[in-house]
């Protein structure tokens, strides 16, 4: 054996996996100490088909071999090419007996916590006294493993821990299979409470890009891909869409190798029927990906599994509550494109703290939905809820809601959305349905749902159907009607926001432009802040100041255009 090569196990435990570990005992301290200056490390089994978390021998002897390595590394630096750069600093010898404690190995009491003022003092005496030379050759020992460990850095730890208590991954021994820009990818979409590695964060960068709260995505997803591998993928699936899209790019090399993987682990687990709530997830996120693609024939044949899959699971109340969102976001919103009714039933939810209230001066310039559509409208509750989410959503406000606690109140909104749409699509013929006022703010209130708070790209094939319903509604409204009132006509103003927001990527956005400028003038807004100020009336987030300012600049366009013509 080598001297220079490293056997063993990396600690890893899995539920059909067990250690065999050699008779001889390993609690004799020949086996660590300072008398053999040697490097022999030895093979360890895996085999069986169940682990015993008793056998903590095993997890002894993988750290007695880390650490007999390291000091081994340490006193011969010459044999190393990681410690090359140290090789003309005269070395003092280090004992074995120096690192059992880092190792956690041996059974040496626990010394008495130093004062923070001992602390600083001995790191000052030892800082003034390392010279230069060392602090060089400590810096290109860096330098020289800087790329392995951003790759580690991807994982959510540096020692990637699994599930019900296993053991660490000392040696690193399971990575990640990277496809092309999957880092890029992963620093793109980025998770709550920094999953991966908060060194990594620029300064400057105050949050990613993926709205994971909106879109579903746990915080703690990636500490599940180990023991599923395909949602891995499926993740990076469904973030490279969102990266793509924005780019204006269709399917990168990366996106459709990541989405090849997931179909395929998925595939070797249906085949094995492995139902597990992570490959549960893994579908679920595939769907949306289609969804989002407007690939929706494709997502229609994989929901058909997704409700094989639950059904097998027993029902969705028995999916872990970490994966459950993922399959309702996805549930709802194949059941919008469709117009079908949800494949699962509402779940019961419960907030953590109290709902966000809107803000005291925000109440007097609200406008009430039950003034303009009724008291009995079911769209009411609807929007107050958009609101409270809204204010939620705004780190200005003290919405003292957690991330859990939006998710749930996102699926309920979408869930009242959705079982409004089914209401008027029974009750109403095709003609009653488009020109029926609660069908037009149903509509413009999913556009807002998906547009502003969940944050989906522009350029997803979801808007495109949704703006085409909502035009189709709008040239069937009775003008009279909305007319009447000043109030109303806000109302209207409003809606043709929300559909020029889902158009603003397509050609139809002139279709909306036009359609505004009249109401615009009817209410004498002539200025963008009169805009504003009107749409906040309704309903307002900040992201919709990038859309009125593609709007401002699109009416511009536009009458510099007419007056050209002239």
């Amino acid at each position: 054996m080598s001297g220079d090569e490293i056997y063993g196990t990396s600690g890893f435990v899995h539920n059909n996996v067990t250690f065999n570990i050699p008779s001889q005992p390993y609690d004799q301290r020949f086996t660590y100490t300072d008398e053999y200056d040697v490097q022999p490390l030895e093979f360890i089994a895996v085999t069986g088909t169940e682990a015993d978390e008793h056998n903590k021998s095993v997890s002894r002897r993988i750290r007695s071999q880390a650490m007999r390595n390291y000091v081994w590394r340490q006193n011969h630096p010459t044999t190393t090419d990681e410690m090359a750069a140290a090789a003309a600093i005269p070395l003092k010898v280090k004992s074995q007996q120096k690192y059992e404690g880092k190792f956690r190995i041996g059974s040496r009491p626990r010394k008495t916590k130093k004062s923070t003022k001992a602390k600083l003092a001995a790191l000052e005496s030892t800082t003034t006294s390392e010279s230069e030379a060392d602090q060089e050759a400590v810096r290109k020992a860096l330098l020289r493993y800087s790329k392995w460990s951003i790759r580690q850095s991807l994982m959510p730890d540096k020692n990637l821990l699994m599930r019900k208590g296993a053991n660490a991954d000392p040696f690193n021994s399971f990575s990640f299979p990277l496809g092309p820009e999957s880092e890029k990818f992963i620093f793109y979409c980025g998770l709550p409470n920094y999953a991966l590695n908060p060194q990594l964060l620029l300064p400057d960068q105050k949050h990613y890009a993926v709205n994971c709260i909106a879109l579903n995505l746990s915080s703690d997803c990636w500490y599940f891909v180990r023991e599923e591998l395909a949602l891995f993928h499926a993740v990076l699936y469904l973030v490279s869409l969102d990266y793509n899209m924005k780019y204006g790019l269709i399917d990168s090399p990366g996106s459709l190798y990541h989405g090849r993987e997931a179909f395929r682990l998925i595939n070797e687990a249906i085949k094995n029927n492995t139902i597990r709530d992570t490959l549960i997830a893994a579908v679920s996120l595939i769907i949306t990906r289609e969804n989002l693609a407007g690939k929706f024939d494709l997502a229609k044949i994989h929901m058909e599994g997704l409700q094989r899959m639950v059904h097998q699971r027993g029902g969705i109340q028995n999916v872990e509550s970490m994966h459950r969102h993922v399959v309702t976001w996805a549930d709802l919103c194949y059941s919008n494109i469709w117009d079908c009714k949800p494949s699962f039933p509402l779940l019961p939810l419960k907030l953590i703290g109290s709902e966000a209230e809107l803000p005291t001066g925000m109440k007097s310039m609200t406008l009430s939905p039950a003034r303009t559509f009724g008291s009995g409208s079911l769209i009411n509750s609807i929007f107050r809820s958009l609101r409270r989410l809204s204010i939620a959503f705004c780190p200005e406000y003290d919405a003292r809601l957690d991330g859990t606690s939006m998710s749930n109140q996102i699926y309920s909104v979408e869930y009242d959305l959705l079982t409004l749409q089914n209401i008027n699509l029974e009750a109403l013929t095709p003609s009653e349905y488009l020109s029926s006022s609660s069908v037009l703010m149903n509509i413009s209130a999913y556009i807002y749902l998906y547009l502003i708070l969940r944050e989906l790209p522009v350029r997803s094939k979801i808007f495109l159907t949704l703006f085409q319903r909502l035009r189709d509604s709008l040239e069937m409204q009775d003008g009279e009607w909305w007319n009447l009132t000043s109030e109303r006509q806000r109302w209207l103003l409003w809606v043709v926001f929300m559909g020029y927001g889902a158009a603003s990527e397509w050609d139809e956005k002139w279709w909306f432009v036009e359609k505004m400028e009249p109401l615009g003038a009817a209410l004498t807004l002539w200025t963008k802040e009169e805009l504003r100020s009107a749409f906040k009336g309704v309903i307002w987030h900040d992201t919709c100041d990038a859309f009125l300012e593609k709007l401002w600049k699109d009416m511009s366009h536009r009458e510099r255009v007419e007056l050209d013509g002239e």
